[in-house]
């Protein structure tokens, strides 16, 4: 059972798992940055995030997935990702 407004004492912790996508809009904009070469330059600097196509279904989408840690902290400011 996920967090529920109307009673927060239910919650069961689960894994924490974030996955998303490139949205339409920007990858009209941006039509050479690809997903799986975002994932690629990520890693190099020690982030993973792995780039999955999905079931044959929707064969043609592609997610990124973060699995976040418990100790992750607020304090990622502090971490350079990219240097321009």
């Amino acid at each position: 059972m996920l967090l529920s407004k109307d009673d927060p004492e239910r919650y069961v912790a689960g894994l924490p798992v974030v996955s998303f996508h490139f949205t339409d809009e920007f990858k009209k904009d941006f039509p050479h940055v690809k997903q799986a070469s975002v994932s690629t330059l990520l890693r190099v600097k020690g982030w993973i995030l792995p780039n999955y196509p999905l079931p044959p279904n929707e064969e043609k989408s592609e997610i990124l997935r973060a699995v976040i840690r418990e100790s992750f902290s607020t304090s990622i400011r502090s971490c350079r990702l990219f240097v321009f």
